[in-house]
């Protein structure tokens, strides 16, 4: 069985509570070192989580800023969402807050839109954009 996980921000890292309710939260900054071994255990955590979810996961992400090599580590945690919610063990949605001029967080976005077509609900919260919104599918 797995165990909730709390990780404090740092000037490089963001907040990171997986919770096994199923509240997921994920905000700050992300520019570590490392990206992909700062992300690999949040991804980790999620597959066994994946195993025996609530019936209802809320994953809530608010960035200050992350970098390119982030950008690519949390499209991974999008897809481990998925995996999730493609099970049909839980419901996921997703909510992302950002700022209206964040150009940077409305192009992933709408990336991930465009990528798949799996049944997430993906709230993207701004004065200027509201959507319902598809993300990617892991490989099978």
């Amino acid at each position: 069985m797995i165990e909730s996980i709390n990780l404090y921000k740092t000037e490089r890292t963001p907040f990171i509570s997986l919770n096994t309710n199923g509240e997921i939260k994920i905000s700050g900054i992300s520019i570590p070192e490392d990206s992909t071994a700062f992300y690999l255990p949040i991804i980790e955590w999620l597959r066994s989580y994946a195993k025996n979810p609530q019936p209802v996961t809320s994953a809530h992400f608010v960035f200050d800023y992350f970098n390119t090599s982030s950008s690519k580590d949390i499209l991974e945690v999008f897809k481990a969402l998925g995996a999730i919610n493609d099970s049909g063990m839980s419901k996921v949605s997703i909510k992302w807050e950002f700022e209206d001029d964040d150009d940077d967080i409305i192009n992933l976005i709408g990336q991930k839109q465009k990528e798949d077509n799996n049944e997430l609900c993906f709230d993207g919260s701004s004065k200027s954009l509201k959507t319902d919104g598809k993300l990617p599918r892991t490989k099978k």
